[in-house]
């Protein structure tokens, strides 16, 4: 946009120029570990993890991944999307950990099916996190791009070990939402809600999970921690955690497709 420097001009108006930043899709590298850092500090709700480990990682492997920065790639990263073989990498204490906290979390419920997808040979967890200020239009391409790089490693990483390690028949994933601090869907005292009472406004900063949460077999929420110093200051966050079956990705990249489209 070729008006964002007239900062100065004061009429008085509510207008505000627009910025236009573009967005690049790279490879991670080396130079993005403190930025990759910053990304995965909230990950596990602040709780000490092996995440120079998990940085470690993600720059490694090189089949599968992807970093979003702006078009000036010596920038830390902005986001970053990848997917995870629990099995393969099961011994990486960076998974033990996630594995640990995570369980920990599920309900008893969903425990003994959740643990059995946990600790499946063909179990992928999907890395997704990004800067609340990435436009939601990033999660198209970005999830396209796994899916595809995950498809491509099945046939062309040099090993059998590495190409059956990317034949995942679930994935989980670990996302973030936001709530406002009004009414639960249910009154505490069990009864129904009254005609015309609010009911929680629930946000999605990467909509993306949120279309993968709608196709998911298993899900469950806890308190989230805070500390946001954006504009989902004022909201309460929770955490999701889903299995999606892999069989049921196409239908989401459909259904991807299709909301985006109309962005």
């Amino acid at each position: 946009d070729d008006d964002d420097d007239d900062d100065d001009d004061d009429d008085g108006s509510d207008d505000t120029d627009e910025i236009t930043v573009d967005f690049d899709f790279c490879d991670p590298k080396e130079a993005d570990f403190h930025g990759l850092k910053a990304l995965f500090k909230g990950y596990l709700d602040n709780t000490e993890f092996a995440c120079s480990d998990l940085c470690d990682f993600v720059i490694k492997q090189k089949a599968v991944g992807t970093v979003v920065k702006t078009s000036d790639e010596s920038e830390d990263p902005l986001g970053v999307t990848t997917v995870i073989s629990l099995n393969r990498y099961k011994d990486e204490n960076f998974v033990k950990d996630i594995k640990k906290y995570v369980l920990n979390k599920c309900p008893a419920k969903d425990k003994k099916a959740f643990e059995s997808v946990l600790n499946d040979a063909a179990t992928g967890l999907i890395i997704n996190e990004r800067i609340i200020n990435v436009p939601q239009e990033a999660g198209e391409p970005l999830m396209n791009t796994l899916f595809e790089e995950i498809r491509y490693a099945t046939k062309d990483e040099e090993t059998d070990e590495a190409r059956k390690s990317f034949e995942f028949k679930n994935y989980i994933l670990i996302s973030t939402l936001y709530e406002d601090d009004g009414e639960d869907e249910t009154p505490a005292d069990g009864k129904k809600r009254k005609k015309g009472q609010a009911v929680k406004q629930r946000i999605f900063p990467r909509l993306e999970e949120e279309l993968l949460l709608e196709n998911a077999k298993i899900n469950f929420e806890w308190q989230g921690s805070g500390g946001e110093s954006n504009e989902m200051a004022e909201l309460v966050p929770r955490r999701c955690c889903m299995v999606v079956e892999a069989s049921g990705i196409a239908n989401f990249l459909t259904e991807i497709k299709s909301i985006f489209e109309n962005f």
